[in-house]
């Protein structure tokens, strides 16, 4: 059954199109090339573009989605912002009057279609629009293509596991290969297969194949009037910007039975200042009287600065991308920070940490029951791997204080992260730092118990954490040693806090280091997050509030910058 207040609203419009506009749209009997059941004949005095027929539909969900604009026949693929079926991207935006006045809205989608008939006639627009679009029109081509073929195993696409960029042309190689997305061809630095392996993709079928590179300058054109359309147009193409492609470009021809099947698939990838395309060339049955086929192929981007940063900030990302961090810790805080560096862009990531994934750490760390029983460190390394691509994520299974003994060099290290929580870890920072062995700046946070506060300290410029680790200057409240939960063990225990405190406390952590690698950072430091006094009353433990605790107020709680030396030298009771 229809909802009512979209029914309401779909009638009124059908009255308005049938009423006030019927000289200019005629109902049809058919549906729309969407499927929409309800679908008008729109009539104009002029042609634009050579534009003679345009259908105007209402879609599911009218009024909360616009009507849809198809234009039909050839005078389409003239015209740029068009999707593969006709319908004309005009971007109409609904508001909630919209239910009571359907008309609005149909009122506001004509007018955007005039606007975009009207620049239609402006031939540069057309051109510079067609330039923005041209992957769209490219993949919209490469569904249509597709489509007639009826046999053989057609690939999909492209994929890019690294970029293609003059330094690593020539050591760019593809592979065939079929996973749970269906076959593809990879292209990557050294070994497709290999690359797909180490992102946990199971590649089975694979083929052999070779590639070749054309990269077109940045003043010529391309668009759907200009790529080659057939394997004629295709090597002509090559040849005037590959001369040296005679080789790739020959003839294949199967000789002998024993060889049927193992030819070896041949790519065109074209370099364009628009984007990237592929062609595969697709060999004859009977090569001697037949002329190969040419199969336009989409290109899907996974390399690490498009999946990152979808080509934005490249600056910022190339500097981080450079950078080494160095995280003591893979619990519920740590986990998730980890996560935000990585995929804002931090190339290089150690995680130290002794503790083993237990089926109860589920319900506040980002890892899984898959990781139940592997080391922390290991298994959060393990997952940026596969998650991310071109991190160079390592876990080291042992206690940070171990860890930090047995280094005989910081250099390369860009920044140490503490996120233990333990008083021992940050003692030995700040020895190693007293003792001018460490130099590298360093990051300390923890959260209290019941997620009531959040705590990071930076230090940078030689600063260094106090010797008597003076936590209890910064905390929102004094704790019951009954907050604690003990478990059996040596020094094993834990505070009760969710996932969303810690995802919290993770991200106020992560803007924190982000600062530190971009050099935002001038001066050491506190920022926390605390809770008012009204959530420390609700708590099931009795917990005497500081001079730090918010007062009594209409919000959750609040965020506090402070000067380190301000931070410490604070009174702490109330």
């Amino acid at each position: 059954m229809a909802l009512s207040v979209l029914a309401n609203a779909r009638s009124a419009a059908m009255r308005f199109l049938d009423g006030a506009h019927a000289n200019h749209a005629v109902r049809l009997d058919g549906p729309a090339p969407d499927g929409s059941a309800e679908v008008w004949r729109l009539t104009a005095e002029v042609k634009v573009g050579g534009v003679s027929e345009i259908l105007f539909a209402l879609p599911e969900g009218f009024p909360a989605v616009a009507p849809n604009v198809f234009i039909v026949g050839d005078a389409r693929r003239g015209l740029p912002h068009i999707e593969v079926k006709g319908r004309v991207c005009l971007d109409v935006e609904t508001f909630g009057t919209d239910y009571d006045r359907p008309e609005d809205l149909i009122r506001r989608t004509l007018a955007a279609l005039e606007d975009y008939l009207r620049l239609c006639e402006d031939r540069d627009w057309v051109k510079k629009e067609f330039a923005k679009e041209a992957e769209l029109y490219w993949n919209n081509y490469c569904d249509v293509e597709a489509s007639k073929v009826t046999h053989g195993d057609v690939p999909r696409g492209v994929v890019l596991l690294d970029e293609v960029c003059a330094v690593n042309e020539g050591e760019l190689r593809i592979q065939t290969s079929s996973s749970h997305l269906g076959k593809w061809a990879h292209v990557a630095v050294g070994d497709p297969g290999e690359r797909l392996r180490k992102q946990a993709i199971r590649a089975d079928k694979v083929g052999r194949a070779k590639l070749l590179i054309v990269r077109l300058g940045t003043e010529e054109a391309w668009g759907p009037g200009v790529w080659p359309k057939t394997y004629a147009s295709l090597v002509a193409f090559v040849r005037a910007h590959r001369p040296d492609a005679a080789a790739f470009l020959a003839r294949k021809v199967r000789r002998g039975s024993m060889e049927r099947g193992r030819l070896t698939e041949r790519f065109v990838f074209v370099v364009t200042a628009v984007g990237n395309y592929a062609y595969q060339i697709r060999d004859a049955a009977m090569p001697l009287l037949e002329l190969p086929t040419l199969l336009p192929l989409p290109v899907m981007r996974m390399d690490t600065r498009w999946c990152l940063t979808r080509d934005e900030g490249a600056t910022t990302f190339q500097r981080r991308q450079d950078k080494k961090v160095v995280v003591f810790g893979a619990g519920s805080l740590a986990a998730p920070t980890i996560d935000l560096l990585a995929r804002a862009g931090i190339g290089h990531i150690e995680v130290v940490d002794f503790d083993r994934f237990e089926p109860e750490n589920i319900s506040r760390h980002p890892l899984g029951l898959g990781s139940v029983g592997m080391n922390k460190a290991k298994a959060v390394a393990r997952q940026l791997t596969r998650d991310v691509p071109g991190i160079n994520a390592v876990g080291s299974g042992m206690r940070a204080e171990r860890w930090l003994a047995e280094q005989t060099t910081f250099d390369g290290i860009d920044l140490f992260v503490d996120l233990t929580g333990t008083s021992s870890v940050r003692t030995l920072l700040s020895r190693l730092a007293k003792a001018g062995d460490l130099v590298t700046p360093v990051m300390l946070a923890w959260l209290e118990p019941y997620g009531s506060a959040a705590h990071v300290v930076t230090l940078v410029n030689g600063d260094r954490w106090p010797d008597n680790d003076p936590v209890e200057r910064l905390a929102l409240a004094e704790w019951p040693p009954e907050t604690e939960v003990r478990l059996p063990g040596c020094g094993a225990g834990f505070h009760p806090y969710g996932a969303a405190d810690a995802l919290r406390a993770a991200a106020l952590t992560g803007e924190k280091i982000l600062d530190v690698i971009d050099g935002k950072v001038r001066r050491s430091g506190v920022s926390s997050f605390k809770r008012d006094l009204r959530y420390l009353d609700d708590l099931p433990v009795v917990a005497r509030a500081l001079n730090s605790a918010p007062p009594y107020s209409r919000q959750d709680g609040q965020y506090v910058e402070v000067d380190l030396n301000a931070a410490l030298s604070g009174h702490n009771h109330v």
